[in-house]
């Protein structure tokens, strides 16, 4: 499932996520969850934000990318653009159970 702009907000309202930015105290945010780039792959490819997973050599002080990451939503505040991340699997997987729920639900009531 792709996770949408609309379908992360939806979300982050259903959970009564914080609204107030930690440092700035502002509630206006901008969400990032999926956007569309042409890419190597093909034009008009779907395209997910996601921390880089590295190698950090402790001899050498530094750490090398290497191929992979944990895919990530985030927030920015519109303030001061302080970001916060939230995990695209654990959320993915959250909006499908209250997808679930709320079908069971409208099940319930006929």
């Amino acid at each position: 499932m792709i996770i949408t702009n609309e379908s992360f907000m939806q979300f982050l309202t259903e959970i009564n996520a914080k609204v107030e930015c930690p440092v700035c105290s502002s509630i206006g945010w901008s969400v990032s969850a999926t956007y569309r780039m042409d890419t190597a792959f093909q034009e008009n490819d779907i395209v997910i934000n996601h921390l880089p997973y590295a190698h950090f050599d402790e001899h050498e002080g530094r750490s090398t990318s290497f191929v992979g990451g944990t895919p990530v939503l985030f927030a920015s505040c519109d303030m001061c653009g302080y970001i916060r991340l939230h995990s695209y699997k654990l959320v993915q997987m959250q909006i499908a159970l209250m997808s679930l729920r709320q079908q069971q639900g409208e099940r319930d009531a006929k």
